[in-house]
């Protein structure tokens, strides 16, 4: 069985796959638990009445299954995480009936820090060349700065995406064509989810909404 884990460190958002299809059991305490911060549902959880066993001796128990061929889709300091709870959790899994070592755990890096940091920086210096007025100038000039000094921690870069939202918002407001707007906001969030823009905007080429 193929299974696919996707978690976004800066949305704490989390997409399961299985065998190519979308996780979307709503009722099971899999699908309950998984769009959260990682700490949350990585390890067993036994503060209150549903107590929780942890990511792997969950996900065995849900698919009745441990032939499983699992793929974590993230930054790589949160593989090392994932690594380290199977272990915890070895014993849990065999508990259950199920055979650990049948598991095979891999990882796939889709948020490297600098490579998001160049498409972010990329997308605010596009939209700095855009300013049309000095106050919108000085606000995307500072993010810009800040985007520049980006380290690898995940709060700084969740700070700078409300930044830029808010930015793009104001932007809009002003505007009479929405459509340039609208799909700069699509654009930014589909960077930080990983995912490679494509829109028309995306060359530079295109001026923005007035």
């Amino acid at each position: 069985m193929d299974v696919k884990l996707r978690y976004n460190p800066f949305f704490c958002t989390t997409k399961l796959c299985i065998d190519g299809v979308a996780y979307r059991n709503t009722s099971s305490r899999l699908y309950t638990y998984l769009n959260m911060p990682i700490e949350k549902w990585i390890e067993n959880n036994n503060e209150s009445y549903k107590s929780w066993d942890g990511f792997f001796v969950e996900l065995v128990d849900e698919l009745n299954d441990d032939m499983i061929t699992f793929t974590f889709l993230s930054d790589e300091k949160y593989f090392d995480v994932i690594l380290k709870s199977f272990e915890k959790q070895k014993q849990g899994i065999e508990q259950k009936g199920f055979h650990a070592d049948e598991i095979t755990i891999s990882f796939q890096n889709v948020y490297e820090s600098d490579h998001l940091k160049e498409h972010i920086c990329n997308f605010v210096k596009r939209h700095l060349k855009s300013c049309k007025t000095q106050l919108y100038m000085e606000k995307v000039s500072y993010i810009y700065k800040d985007c520049q000094n980006l380290t690898t921690n995940s709060s700084d870069y969740y700070s700078l995406y409300g930044r830029i939202i808010a930015l793009l918002e104001y932007g809009r407001s002003k505007a009479i064509d929405k459509d340039y707007w609208n799909d700069s906001i699509a654009e930014i969030t589909k960077i930080y989810d990983g995912k490679e823009t494509k829109n028309e905007y995306s060359s530079g080429n295109n001026k923005p909404g007035k």
